[in-house]
């Protein structure tokens, strides 16, 4: 969740660091589709989380309504209400099991959803105030992210949960699976990107180098087989699993890419991101060339996370606009 304050402290340094320029800059093609976008039928619910589900839906979490949500490609939504009032779903996964498992973040458990709408909680072994945020599927089990914990878990699909403490400051953002089959996660305070063996356990951490302002925050694997994040302050970045080498991307123009939150592997073999303050979807190739959209997303949305659906479309959360959209490239 990010604050009003918070988006125009961030716009104001994408804007310094589009003049220094020291990211490999280049100006941004811009492109062209068409969006749908589908209303919630409850006001200020604040979609946040989105993943598709086995189901062949876009399943998505309401972080302030207090439920999941189900929309098919058509746009029909049908949401659950979860057994705890203001727990503030966050991210949402598939997990191996055939269901899909959310984090509550302030409720400080892990939830579980089937296809059929009934859901499960689970909490023992979770820290108190540890907000856990994303998840993703690897390994057989859900890993997720605790956020002001500063900790990586895992749960099985049989609801057992451990912890593993990681070393240093700042929060844990977000997580995912990397074409290694370990958890990737991103560090938003101290601009490093993490690794977890889930073997091992062994935590390393690579620091982003480039941009010392750097909020990393979505993470997904890509086409190419590197890991790709969302830099909230304007940039797109990409780490090497060889050799752990990050570069960053971001367009000359500040007005092109503002801030970049959720992040999704396209089967085009792109990389699409969502832009949290610019209303706008967004595409990067293996090469770091960016293409943004004049997609038609109602002003002052804010899309949050994206994934590609089933059909083939970009589907993503619009955070502010209580909605949820559909880009169709």
């Amino acid at each position: 969740m990010i604050s009003s304050p918070v988006r125009d402290v961030i716009r104001a340094v994408c804007s310094t660091l589009a003049v220094v320029c020291a990211l490999g800059c280049a100006a941004a093609a811009r492109g062209s589709g068409s969006v749908s976008e589908f209303t919630l039928p409850h006001g200020n619910s604040l979609p946040y989380g989105i993943a598709e589900g086995p189901d062949g839906n876009v399943w998505f979490t309401e972080q302030i309504g207090n439920r999941i949500g189900r929309v098919t490609t058509s746009g029909v939504i049908t949401e659950f209400e979860l057994p705890q009032p203001e727990s503030q779903p966050k991210g949402i996964a598939a997990g191996p099991d055939g269901a899909l498992w959310f984090a509550e973040s302030r409720g400080d458990r892990i939830g579980r959803i089937q296809t059929d709408g009934k859901i499960s909680e689970f909490s023992v072994g979770l820290s108190a105030g540890g907000h856990p945020g994303a998840l993703a599927s690897i390994g057989g089990s859900l890993w997720f992210t605790e956020e002001d914990a500063r900790k990586i878990g895992r749960i099985t699909t049989a609801g057992r949960i451990t912890q593993f403490p990681l070393p240093g400051t700042g929060l844990v953002s977000n997580i995912a699976r990397g074409t290694d089959g370990q958890a990737w996660f991103t560090e938003s305070q101290s601009g490093r990107i993490g690794r977890i063996d889930i073997a091992t356990l062994v935590t390393s951490e690579f620091s982003t180098g480039l941009n010392v302002h750097a909020l990393p925050d979505g993470i997904v694997a890509g086409p190419d087989g590197a890991m790709w994040f969302a830099d909230l302050v304007g940039s797109i970045g990409r780490i090497d699993l060889r050799d752990h080498r990050i570069k960053e991307f971001m367009p000359a123009n500040p007005d092109d890419v503002r801030s970049p939150a959720g992040v999704a592997s396209g089967s085009d073999g792109n990389v699409w991101f969502a832009d949290f303050n610019g209303d706008d979807i967004g595409r990067v190739d293996a090469k770091g060339k960016i293409t943004v959209f004049s997609s038609g997303i109602s002003p002052y949305s804010s899309p949050e996370e994206i994934v590609e659906g089933a059909d083939g479309a970009m589907w993503f959360t619009e955070y502010n606009g209580n909605r949820i959209g559909r880009f169709q490239r």
